[in-house]
C-alpha cells in the first residue's frame, strides 16, 4: 500500500499541500489479500482487528495546551508535543469512517472482535468519553451538546497566527506550507454525526490518554476542577522556563503549568471533568453490544485487566493495563495488573486448553518502564512464554511494526504494533490466524485498511456536501501532508501485508 501525489492544492513558501490517492491491492486479489492462505485450512480458524489511537479530544478543553507545538525546536519541551494536530477538527469523522470501515470488512469476511489497544481519548474527560463510547455503541455524536460552542485554536475565537485555522484570510500553515482555505469546514466539522456502532463484538485495552491529562499528567482535583472553568491557555508568559523541569513537574501535578500561562475566557462546561477512577470501565461494561459487558462483566477497579473467551475460534483475549496513573506517556505494569496477568493466562490454560491466546495492552514491551522495585522485563517475557502467548498487539507510537521473535530465545510471542486513526496513515489493521495442523503451523496474515479510502473530496477551497466521506477524506489530506511536514515519507510503501508461519506445537 502507498499514498500517491495526485493534485496540487495548495503552494506555501517552504512546501505545497497536496491531495493524496491510497493505492493499494489489498482487497482485489485472494482472500487474504495477497498473504498466504494453507493447505490445511482455507477459512482462518479467527479473525481480528486492532484499532487504536483515534485521541478523539475536546478541542475546547482548558486542559489542553495546544501553544507547546510552538517549542518544537526546542529538545527539552519534546516530551508535551503534540498538543494539536492540523487534523484534529475531523478527528472524531476519522473516528466514524473507522467504524465503517471495520464493519465493511465484517460484512465481507466475518471478523470474531474488533480490538481496541488505547487513547480512545485524549485528555481523561468525561465528555471525550460520552462522545467515544457513542461512536462504538452506535448512535447519533453531537459536538455541539458533547463539547459545546467551538473556542479552540483553529477557530475565529483565539487569534494566532501559529495555528492552522482553515477559514481564516492566512495562518502560518497556509502562508509557508500551502495548507489550503476551506470555506464551511469549521461549521461542518462541529454537525452532528451519526455513528453505525461495530456490528461484531468488540473489546478495549486502557491507554495513557484514558487516565492522564494529555496524555501525560497526573488527573487531580484541582486539575479535574480547571477543566471545568472559564479560562483556556493560550501560551506562556514571559518568563525564563526549564523546559525539562516543568515536563517532570506537569506530569507529576498539571496544576504546576497554571500560574505561568495567559488564558482567555471561554464558556464553562462541568461535563469536562476528568473521568472518575473506574468511571470509563463502567462506561463501557454497560454499552451496547457485544459481548455482554465487552469483558469488563468482573470489573472492580480502575484497570483494565481482563479475560474474555470466544469459542468459535477458540482463542482467548486478554487485556493488560499498561497506563501509569502517577504520570508520564510511557507505560507501566502494576504489581496488581501482573498478578491478574498471572491469573488470567492460567485460567486460560486451565478452563481453555486448546485455546489460542491473544494479549492486548497500550504499549508494548519497548514503551513500559521496569523501575526497580517493580515488575521486571524478564518477569513478563517470561510469563508470556510459559503460558504460549500467540500474539501481543499494542499502540501508542502510532507506528506499524511488527516483530515475530522467531529467532528471539526470550519471546515466542508475536509484537503488533499498530498505526492510529489520529495520524496519518489513519488505518486499521486485520489480522487472520490459520491453524495448518496437516502441516503442523500457524499462519498469521497482518494487512492494514486506510479508513479514507475511497472517501472523496472536491477541490477542497470549500466544503460541499458536509457528508462524512468528505470530511473524512480532507481529515486524510491534512494529515498526510502534516506527516510530510515531519519528513515522513508519506510516499513510500507502507502497511506492506505480512504473512509469519510459526510451528504449531509451540502454541498449542
Amino acid at each position: 500500500m502507498r499514498f500517491e501525489r495526485a493534485e496540487l492544492i495548495g503552494t506555501g513558501t517552504e512546501r505545497n499541500f497536496y491531495r493524496y490517492e491510497v493505492l493499494s491491492k489489498a482487497d482485489s486479489v485472494t482472500d487474504t489479500g495477497g498473504t498466504k492462505a494453507t493447505s490445511g485450512r482455507h477459512t482462518p480458524r479467527f479473525r481480528l482487528l486492532q484499532i487504536t489511537d483515534i485521541q478523539l479530544a475536546d478541542l475546547s478543553s482548558p486542559n489542553r495546551f495546544e501553544f507547546v507545538n510552538k517549542l518544537a525546536e526546542i529538545e527539552e519541551a519534546k516530551p508535551f508535543i503534540p498538543g494539536h494536530r492540523p487534523s484534529e477538527l475531523l478527528t472524531l469523522h476519522a473516528a466514524i469512517a473507522s467504524i465503517e470501515k471495520a464493519n465493511s470488512i465484517h460484512d465481507r469476511r466475518r471478523v470474531d472482535v474488533a480490538l481496541f489497544t488505547g487513547d480512545l481519548i485524549d485528555s481523561s474527560q468525561l465528555n471525550e468519553a460520552e462522545a467515544i463510547v457513542s461512536i462504538l455503541e452506535g448512535g447519533e455524536v453531537d459536538p455541539g451538546v458533547l463539547f459545546g460552542s467551538y473556542q479552540g485554536v483553529q477557530g475565529p475565537f483565539i487569534d494566532d497566527y501559529f495555528y492552522y485555522k482553515p477559514e481564516a484570510p492566512s495562518d502560518l500553515m497556509g502562508d509557508r506550507f500551502g495548507f489550503p482555505r476551506i470555506k464551511g469546514l469549521l461549521e461542518a466539522s462541529l454537525a452532528s454525526q451519526r455513528s453505525p456502532g461495530l456490528t461484531m463484538p468488540w473489546l478495549v485495552a486502557n491507554g495513557n490518554h484514558e487516565v492522564l491529562i494529555q496524555g501525560m499528567g497526573a488527573v487531580n482535583h484541582e486539575a479535574s476542577s480547571h477543566a471545568t472553568r472559564d479560562r483556556k491557555p493560550i501560551g506562556f508568559k514571559p518568563t525564563d522556563i526549564n523546559y525539562a523541569l516543568l515536563a517532570k513537574g506537569y506530569e507529576a501535578d498539571p496544576t504546576s503549568l497554571f500560574p505561568i500561562v495567559d488564558s482567555v475566557v471561554i464558556e464553562p462546561l462541568g461535563s469536562r471533568r476528568a473521568l472518575l477512577e473506574g468511571e470509563l470501565g463502567a462506561m463501557i461494561r454497560n454499552a451496547k453490544g457485544e459481548p455482554k459487558g465487552h469483558g469488563l462483566t468482573d470489573y472492580i477497579s480502575g484497570e483494565f485487566n481482563y479475560l474474555s473467551y470466544f469459542g468459535d475460534g477458540d482463542f482467548v483475549v486478554i487485556a493488560l493495563d499498561s497506563a501509569n496513573r502517577a504520570g508520564g506517556a510511557r507505560g507501566r505494569v502494576s504489581k496488581s495488573a501482573y498478578v491478574i496477568l498471572e491469573e488470567n493466562l492460567t485460567k486460560a490454560h486451565r478452563d481453555f486448553p486448546t485455546a489460542l491466546i491473544v494479549v492486548i495492552s497500550h504499549h508494548s514491551l519497548s514503551e513500559i518502564d521496569f523501575e526497580e522495585g517493580e515488575i521486571t522485563l524478564g518477569q513478563i517475557e517470561s510469563i508470556l512464554n510459559r503460558y504460549k502467548v500467540l500474539l501481543w498487539l499494542s499502540g501508542h507510537t502510532h507506528k506499524d511494526r511488527v516483530v515475530d521473535n522467531i529467532t528471539n530465545p526470550n519471546r515466542s510471542f508475536i509484537e503488533v504494533t499498530s498505526a492510529s486513526i489520529a495520524d496519518w496513515p489513519s488505518s486499521i489493521r486485520e489480522i487472520e490466524v490459520f491453524d495448518d495442523a496437516v502441516n503442523g503451523k500457524l499462519v498469521i496474515n497482518l494487512r492494514s485498511h486506510v479508513v479514507s479510502e475511497g472517501a472523496t473530496t472536491g477541490d477542497m477551497r470549500a466544503i460541499e456536501s458536509g457528508e462524512l466521506s468528505e470530511l473524512v477524506a480532507v481529515h486524510a489530506a491534512i494529515a498526510t501532508n502534516s506527516a510530510s511536514l515531519l519528513n515522513v515519507d508519506v510516499e513510500a510503501e507502507v502497511l506492506k501485508p505480512l504473512s509469519i508461519e510459526v510451528p504449531r506445537e509451540r502454541y498449542l
